[in-house]
């Protein structure tokens, strides 16, 4: 199986997984409604319909069927996509349960990653 190759130019800390989940943002002022769009060991990247007024976030992640997950955050990257933002948050910080959730989130992720792979190029999964 042929994983793929990290861009050399890519100065993230760690591999991604893709996740499509909704999202909630709190920035000490309001909650911003979103959608996560990957997950790592060391942060999250997700689109949010306004721009958070603080660099410090909780994020509420929602899991269909289950309890959310709680994470607190620093904003370390923000575009403005004109119809809404792309965010990306480091240092996370959780609940000792909420740190369990999201290491089941991160493994789960990361298995459809790998699986997904092996389907496209039409390998059994591993």
């Amino acid at each position: 199986m042929r994983l793929p190759i990290r861009d050399p130019d890519d100065k993230r800390r760690a591999d991604r997984a893709k996740v499509e989940l909704d999202v909630e943002v709190f920035d000490g002022e309001r909650s911003i409604a979103g959608k996560l769009m990957n997950i790592s060991v060391t942060g999250l990247g997700f689109s949010l319909v306004d721009r958070p007024s603080s660099d410090e976030v909780e994020v509420r992640i929602h899991i269909p069927g289950g309890d959310g997950i709680i994470l607190k955050g620093r904003i370390v990257w923000m575009n403005d996509l004109g119809i809404g933002w792309q965010v990306g948050v480091s240092d996370l910080n959780a609940s000792e349960e909420d740190k369990e959730k999201f290491l089941e989130l991160l493994v789960e992720a990361f298995l459809n990653t790998l699986f997904s792979i092996s389907s496209e190029e039409g390998l059994d999964a591993v």
